[in-house]
């Protein structure tokens, strides 16, 4: 509506423009009564006469003296009255072209906080998904009787992560762990630990590798089919390597630390269910370090 009105304001300032000079050459004319350009004065006749008459209705101007005459200064008055209703209807435009980009720029940023605000609820439904009743479950694969200080190396780490024991094997390991942060965490730790020894060993020494899976189940399936469907992961993971769902992918991005770990795709891979779902391979450095 704004650009309708001011656009129409433009269009008056413009008419105004160009009456009130063409009136002042006009009124000029008359007054000088030059019989050359008496023709172009009578064309202009039938349109300032009436201006002319409407501003002596509202206005009685005083007459103007020159060499003996007088002449009638009615036609100056509607001079100075188109030029004051071009600098009136200008500054009008102006004003709505101003109040329009205001408006254009509150409409904006309103759209640009309803979109904020839809991410973060967004975000919220998404991280209240995949942190409810959710279980984390962790199974490793590591000969530990081959190398029984490799084996403590992963032992240990996980109780100072609140790591809890599901099951345990001469060559498994099966854990649950609180967040996300922990699992993450102890993966991370006990990796650089076990690769750390291993780099002091002999090469005779045994280095028998692992294979850590990582997935997210609900809280209401039972521990043993959770342990069950998370060792199937370990099928898809090769030697010293760690592999998680795109469920622990979600809950990374949910909590907004996915960014603190570097991971990359290794494909989507066929599930019991007839369901496809895509994993993940974690390496054992920061973001920041190079490989």
């Amino acid at each position: 509506m704004l650009r309708y009105i001011y656009t129409l304001c433009e269009l008056l300032s413009a008419v105004c423009a160009i009456i009130s000079p063409v009136a002042i050459f006009h009124w000029l004319l008359r007054i000088i009564n030059f019989q050359g350009v008496a023709s172009l004065v009578n064309m202009l006749n039938p349109v300032f006469d009436p201006l002319n008459a409407i501003v002596e209705f509202v206005v009685k101007a005083p007459p103007l003296s020159y060499g003996g005459h007088q002449y009638s200064t009615t036609q100056g008055v509607l001079a100075c009255v188109m030029t004051g209703a071009f600098f009136l209807f200008n500054f009008v435009a102006e004003s709505l072209k101003a109040s329009e980009q205001r408006m254009e720029v509150s409409r904006q940023a309103e759209q640009q906080r309803k979109r904020l605000q839809k991410l973060r609820d967004d975000q919220s439904k998404k991280q209240k998904f995949v942190t409810t009743n959710r279980r984390i479950y962790l199974v490793l694969d590591y000969d530990f009787q081959a190398c029984p200080e490799g084996g403590a190396q992963w032992e240990s780490t996980y109780a100072r992560y609140h790591g809890k024991v599901l099951a345990s094997y001469h060559n498994s390991l099966a854990l649950e762990f609180d967040s996300i942060e922990q699992v993450m965490t102890y993966c991370m730790g006990a990796a650089q630990g076990i690769l750390g020894h291993y780099a002091t060993l002999r090469p005779l020494d045994p280095q028998p590798p692992f294979k850590v899976g990582i997935q997210s189940l609900d809280a209401e399936i039972s521990t043993g089919a959770g342990v069950t469907a998370t060792r199937k992961l370990i099928s898809y993971v090769g030697p010293n390597q760690v592999i998680f769902s795109q469920e622990i992918r979600a809950m990374l991005e949910s909590q907004g630390i996915d960014k603190a770990y570097r991971y990359q795709s290794i494909g989507m891979y066929a599930m019991e269910g007839g369901y496809q779902q895509e994993l993940y391979r974690l390496f054992f450095t920061k973001p920041s370090a190079s490989f």
